[in-house]
């Protein structure tokens, strides 16, 4: 499959992501240094934060059901800090 996209362009995307997910995994390395982050996997991590944007992004500026601002917020952040378990259902 084709992604109609230039080769040279195509590779250059994939650079920047490599380098945008290696940010994001020292961003990742330093908070767990500092005990702000659980002692996760740091790339795999980076990895599907970039993929949770990616899609987003694409979802956005895609011909799908556009999502308002305030609610991608109040689902995405939840997500990222506590996890989509309800704690009163689910224990530890």
């Amino acid at each position: 499959l084709s992604s109609g996209i230039d080769k040279e362009a195509l590779a250059e995307i994939k650079k920047v992501r490599r380098r945008f997910i290696s940010f994001i995994t020292d961003t990742l390395q330093t908070g767990q240094d500092k005990g702000y982050l659980k002692p996760l996997h740091r790339h795999i991590s980076a990895t599907v934060l970039v993929g949770m944007v990616d899609a987003l992004c694409n979802n956005q500026l895609g011909p799908e059901e556009k999502y308002d601002l305030d609610e991608i917020i109040e689902t995405v952040i939840p997500i990222l800090s506590t996890g989509m378990l309800n704690p009163e259902k689910v224990k530890p």
